[in-house]
């Protein structure tokens, strides 16, 4: 009895103090050090529940990650501006971003690599590039690969290639049995651009294709691509496995040691237009984004120039919260009929309404800094207004908020697609992938595919290597030879 009152008593004192103390969520005084230990019973007794300032930092421990990007989820980034060098830049495209020759605009950058956060920059395949453009009519987010092929042409199987993407050797094939164009998988994560030097030496492409629109309202089909100022170097051998094994972050610290020195990574933003006409007679959909646009037949211009200086500060808030949507145009530059980027359009927002809520946008990194908005988000996970002050909920309103659409209001005419462009071949562009590599890279990438090959159903290998005899003779000759020599052998060559 007696204990039971000493337990009523002390839990009374108890509540006492955290009354008078006035737990709450605001600052603890710093004069004292009393709010920086847990309320317990006694001096050795065990904490009680009502210790608000106890709970609450367990809670926000629990809760502070966001989910995980489920593509690209392994990657980092800087800020920097991309800078105008074109003077004749107007007269294809409305968009102010190349309204003049030396304008500036803010830009961050996130690079990824192939795998999940935890592991090795240098793990093979393909690589991505975000690029969000703080323009003054909006932001533009451009995205893309390392490769100028993307492994599908139908939005339909996006969900599937991206898995792929990550998968064992193993899946590769088999999808690639099924999906044709996805043979590029296997081909592009055994040549040299797989253990690219850094990210610094990266080149992107933008896969997609979009419209430029001028202020005559005529229209230009472009796709966009990134060349770096550092010359092309890449791993191999020992260097890579070392590498590899004790520098997971080899790409993360190289870009930031790099900044830090004063060596800003810079990459000329080059455009390939089509004109409406050229893509009528094109021998090929030039909308298939499994279809590279050859240098040779398309032109090329320089739009500037991107330049990273400064590292980021905060990676939860400026690369964790920061969002990617192909749906974030400004005028001048459109969508075209492109199947992939019509399910990208919604397939990216949707990612990040699902990880970040449906105000993300309004997050700092991702928030629009001109003065002009289209949606008129209310309430919701995240949500924010910049001020107290009133703030509509509505669209078409008198008040301050001055609502004007950052997407193209014009009528277009929708143009066909030629029927005959659904059953071409889809091994052309892969003929050509591998036409492109010189000698000593095709056997390098032939053996390190006939290595990792060993860990695969040799008749699964085998229905593979036949298949590519419809690629091109030349790469199904030394691939058998690599792999019955692997398999003679039974080395590993990474």
């Amino acid at each position: 009895m007696i204990n039971i009152i000493r337990c009523l008593a002390a839990t009374l004192w108890a509540l006492v103090m955290i009354h008078s103390m006035g737990i709450s969520s605001s600052k603890p005084n710093s004069g004292s050090n009393s709010l920086l230990k847990s309320i317990s019973l006694g001096p050795r007794g065990p904490i009680i529940l009502p210790d608000n300032r106890l709970l609450e930092k367990f809670e926000h421990f629990s809760r502070e990650r966001v989910p995980e990007r489920i593509n690209s989820a392994l990657g980092n980034g800087a800020l920097g501006y991309f800078e105008c060098k074109n003077f004749n830049l107007s007269q294809i495209t409305q968009a102010t971003v190349f309204a003049e020759f030396g304008k500036k605009t803010d830009v961050i950058v996130r690079f990824t690599s192939s795998g999940r956060p935890g592991g090795s920059d240098l793990s093979r395949g393909l690589r991505a590039i975000g690029i969000k453009f703080y323009t003054d009519k909006g932001n533009w987010d451009l995205t893309g690969l390392d490769s100028p092929m993307f492994p599908i042409h139908d939005s339909l199987r996006f969900g599937d290639v991206t898995r792929i993407r990550e998968a064992w050797l193993a899946q590769l094939i088999d999808y690639s049995k099924s999906i044709p164009q996805a043979t590029i998988f296997p081909m592009m994560v055994d040549t040299d651009e797989a253990t690219t030097d850094g990210w610094r030496r990266m080149k992107g492409f933008s896969v997609n294709t979009y419209k430029f629109r001028n202020f005559r309202g005529d229209y230009t089909y472009v796709r966009f691509k990134l060349e770096p100022q550092l010359k092309f170097q890449f791993l191999q051998g020992k260097e890579l496995i070392f590498i590899r094994g004790n520098i997971p972050d080899y790409y993360q610290r190289d870009l930031y040691t790099a900044i830090a020195r004063g060596e800003y990574p810079r990459w000329m933003l080059k455009a390939q237009l089509v004109n409406s006409k050229e893509a009528r007679r094109a021998e090929f959909n030039i909308f298939d984004a499994s279809r590279e646009w050859d240098e040779k037949m398309v032109q090329t211009i320089l739009l500037g120039e991107i330049v990273l200086n400064k590292r980021i500060n905060n990676y939860h808030s400026q690369i964790e919260q920061l969002s990617f949507n192909p749906s974030n145009i400004i005028p001048g530059i459109e969508f075209a009929p492109d199947k992939v980027l019509q399910g990208r359009i919604f397939a990216y927002r949707d990612a990040q309404n699902a990880r970040l809520g449906v105000n993300h946008e309004n997050l700092p990194v991702n928030r629009q800094r001109n003065k002009e908005y289209l949606l008129t988000p209310h309430n919701g996970a995240c949500f924010g207004p910049k001020s107290n002050e009133f703030y509509p909920i509505y669209g078409i309103n008198e008040f301050e908020l001055d609502l004007k659409p950052t997407y193209p209001t014009h009528k277009s005419k929708v143009i066909r697609r030629r029927t005959d462009w659904e059953h071409e071949t889809d091994y052309t562009q892969l003929k050509s992938l591998w036409n492109s590599q010189d000698e000593r890279e095709q056997l390098r990438s032939v053996k390190i595919f006939a290595g990792d090959s060993l860990a695969v159903d040799s008749l699964a290998v085998d229905e593979y290597v036949n298949n590519t005899e419809k690629i091109d003779e030349d790469y199904f000759c030394k691939l058998s030879s690599a792999i019955t020599e692997r398999r003679s052998s039974q080395g590993v060559f990474l």
